[in-house]
């Protein structure tokens, strides 16, 4: 089967993903993954990428609302980390040639 024919008949895989470094105390709260997006976490596979893309915003939000509700706190370097980590998630299909190795 062609990869148009798979894409034709919905049989693309979406990965939601995440970047397997981790920001230092000192990276800024957006701090953006240096690492290669085959080097990722596989988090979730969906067989849509609208599912992919809603559990993604809906994790995004969360890690937002930890870093807001634990500001009192001075924001601890765990729930920083997290938010990091998780506004880097991405969804991508099984096909995308960022995944193959090198």
């Amino acid at each position: 089967m062609k990869a148009g024919h798979a894409v034709a008949l919905g049989l693309v895989v979406w990965f939601l993903m995440v970047p397997r470094d981790r920001p230092k105390l000192t990276d800024p709260v957006g701090w953006t993954s240096k690492t290669p997006l085959r080097d990722w976490e596989i988090v979730h596979r969906y067989d849509a990428e609208s599912s992919c893309e809603k559990r993604k915003h809906e994790i995004v939000s969360d890690a937002l609302h930890a870093t807001k509700t634990d500001a009192n706190a001075n924001r601890s370097a765990a729930v920083l980390t997290d938010f990091a980590i998780l506004n880097n998630a991405t969804c991508v299909s099984r096909d995308d040639p960022r995944l193959l190795k090198k």
